[in-house]
């Protein structure tokens, strides 16, 4: 271990066991001196600008520099781990890359999952009321107004710098916030043992009432089990309704990560589009990728081919700012040295200088797929959410491009023109111990959209509404089939 980490690690694990007895001690809070924060600092800022593919996709260079130097011009005294936190998650959330994280050291969460700090129900953003989403302490469909007198929205819009999206700042960050309001709440405010909030009860009524604070542990258990919420516990499945002449594919992600796993879902598709070229009264598949946050882009590739009616390149073009791996000091213990051979290996093989501080994939390597044996060219809509991004994203933009489906739901986190991707390098600084990690290129979309900054707009925009909530219907399947299905 880093001999740096290893002596903050210490420092922190002396304080917090001087407070073992105390469940509501706030491990985040702990000071960090304006000297070591600089550090950090400057240590995040030169990765960054040396590696971040895309640093300057949504940022001028001067603007970015702008950023980087009015953040540092505020670490002028010593600072807690939560604001220097979230100082750096300000900077990522500018630059527009939905792949980019800022993580906690692993024992802070470690502790925090036995401290009473943070706000006990899951909620979700629908319309534009946030609404209690469990049967834990309040009915589902109760709407928060205000948490410790901050209005809700206000808490919404300061929760968006922790979900950044491609491109530019939109509402699609406030839906992402919400599902995950718990605990950012918690690191944006610091805990409290108890939450004053203002509600309005499902009959209406306005009131004032005092919750009491739960740990990360018992958070995450009720996150599991949300009263409304699109997740299911198995990766993939084929469902064909006879009565309607229609199949639908859900796919929650696009990552198996091992050989048996990847083999078995490349089969399913197989033996499902074999099934549905046989069965020729399906007039429709509906594919459902809602809570798909993508995976590998090679599976994305994979089942477009089965809905294409036409060929289709890879992408238009890959690109890196580095010839190699820079900072190795700096790389976390979990990045390992297979993981840098891997890349440094590829940037060396397959990339080539394509101008200063740019590095562009082979073109002898942009592969070409071509449909099917048992593609399906029928009536094909796919469901999204702000959850869905990166290859699921990208998916989405080609089975639209080259097989002519229809997109229903909402407007997705991943953009329609560009993204970034293949292998995450993640660092950690020595001094806070907080983990950052960004991937090394940047994909240029094949028929990827103008560039706009945003998701991938539905050709059917169909948000959840109070009363679907309250009823727990799937709006936007039930559109499907009412409005498009019932037509063709």
């Amino acid at each position: 271990m880093n001999k740096f980490i290893l002596s903050i690690c210490i420092s922190i694990f002396i304080w917090l066991s001087s407070c073992t007895n105390n469940t509501n001690n706030d491990p985040t809070s702990f000071f960090i001196s304006f000297d070591k924060a600089k550090e950090d600092f400057k240590i995040f800022r030169k990765i960054i600008e040396t590696a971040h593919p895309s640093l300057n996709s949504y940022l001028t260079p001067g603007r970015s520099a702008f950023l980087f130097d009015s953040i540092d011009a505020t670490l002028t005294k010593r600072i807690t781990i939560r604001n220097f936190y979230n100082k750096l998650w300000f900077l990522v959330n500018s630059i527009g890359c939905s792949h980019t994280e800022i993580s906690l050291p692993g024992f802070f969460y470690d502790t925090l999952y036995n401290r009473k700090l943070f706000f006990p129900v899951p909620v979700l953003l629908v319309g534009d009321r946030l609404l209690v989403n469990s049967d834990y302490d309040l009915p589902p469909g109760t709407e928060i107004l205000s948490v410790n007198d901050i209005p809700a929205s206000m808490i919404l819009d300061s929760l968006i710098l922790y979900n950044p999206v491609e491109g530019f700042r939109r509402k699609t960050q406030k839906y992402l916030a919400s599902t995950d309001w718990g605990f950012q709440f918690f690191m944006k405010n610091g805990g409290v043992n108890k939450f004053s909030v203002k509600i309005k009860d499902t009959s209406g009524v306005r009131k004032s009432i005092t919750l009491d604070a739960i740990n990360l542990d018992e958070l995450y258990s009720r996150e599991r089990n949300r009263y409304y919420y699109d997740g299911m516990d198995v990766d993939y499945s084929l469902i064909i309704n006879d009565s309607l002449k229609t199949a639908t594919l859900r796919l929650t992600t696009f990552e198996f990560n091992s050989d048996n796993k990847q083999n078995a879902f490349e089969s399913f598709l197989k033996n499902s589009f074999e099934l549905l070229k046989a069965r020729k009264e399906i007039k429709s598949l509906t594919i459902d990728l809602r809570e798909n946050t993508g995976g590998s882009l090679y599976n994305c590739f994979l089942l477009n081919s089965y809905l294409a009616n036409k060929p289709f390149n890879e992408y238009k073009e890959v690109f890196t700012r580095i010839e190699f791996v820079p900072y190795e000091e700096f790389l976390s213990s979990s990045f390992t040295g297979n993981d840098l051979e891997k890349i440094n290996t590829r940037l060396k093989n397959d990339f080539e200088r394509a101008g200063v501080k740019r590095y562009h994939l082979k073109d002898s390597l942009l592969e070409s797929w071509t449909p099917q044996k048992f593609s399906f060219s029928k009536n094909v809509y796919i469901i999204t959410n702000w959850n869905v991004n990166s290859a699921a994203s990208y998916f989405t933009l080609l089975a639209r491009t080259t097989g002519g489906a229809k997109i229903v739901g909402f407007e997705t986190a991943g953009g329609s023109n560009s993204g970034n991707g293949f292998v995450t390098i993640k660092y950690s600084l020595p001094n806070t111990g907080i983990e950052f990690a960004f991937p090394y290129v940047k994909l240029l979309y094949t028929n990827g959209e103008p560039f706009t900054g945003k998701g991938l707009i539905p050709d059917y925009i169909v948000p959840d509404t109070y009363e679907s909530f309250k009823k727990n219907e799937d709006r936007q399947k039930n559109y499907i089939i009412d409005s498009l299905v019932g037509k063709h």
